[in-house]
């Protein structure tokens, strides 16, 4: 995770509107995955995860494969 990433709640702000495939854009180009996953304007997630131009999910850092999970989340 970076150590500048700023994580934000989902709140609805004038000019956001979500898309067709249910992610939610702010006017900053930050998001909102349809997870509730927040993603910075530079499209990245708390672990550094993005999507592809195709909407896939490419994850960042400590990603556990077979649990489909980040080694932070095993727990939940």
């Amino acid at each position: 995770m970076s150590s500048n990433f700023i994580e934000r709640p989902f709140k609805p702000v004038p000019g956001g509107q979500f898309d067709e495939n249910g992610f939610y854009f702010i006017p900053d180009g930050s998001f909102w995955d349809p997870d509730g996953v927040y993603f910075n304007p530079e499209g990245l997630d708390r672990h550094g995860g993005y999507y592809n131009e195709n909407l896939e999910y490419l994850p960042g850092r400590g990603w556990i494969p077979e649990l489909m999970c980040y080694e932070d989340e095993k727990d939940q």
